[in-house]
């Protein structure tokens, strides 16, 4: 894959973005489960657990497709920045010139 080093450093930004922001939700989605913090009430019977825990845990499924998300586009863009170093020249080969012993 050829990445240019604008289209690299986006891609790279966009994914340290997305990890950023599902490390929130993710700290989040554990402060609910682990402070037994659904929204309960009196009110609530038996039965009204059930989706309540279900989308707790919906959310947290799609937090994590988005973490797996964003880190594949990170490592597909470090793949690629070290595929283009390593296939670069170290450096440019000296030219030979006529009085050079062969």
């Amino acid at each position: 894959m050829k990445l240019t080093p604008r289209q690299r450093r986006v891609a790279i930004a966009i994914a340290l973005c997305g990890i950023a922001g599902c490390g929130v939700a993710f700290a989040r989605f554990i402060a609910v489960i682990r402070g037994n913090l659904l929204p309960w009430g009196p009110e609530f019977g038996p039965r009204d657990l059930y989706p309540l825990v279900g989308s707790a845990y919906s959310r947290g499924f799609a937090l994590g497709f988005a973490l797996s998300f964003f880190l594949a586009l990170l490592a597909i863009s470090i793949a690629a920045w070290w595929e283009q170093r390593r296939a670069a020249p170290r450096r440019a080969p000296r030219p030979l010139r006529a009085d050079d012993p062969a």
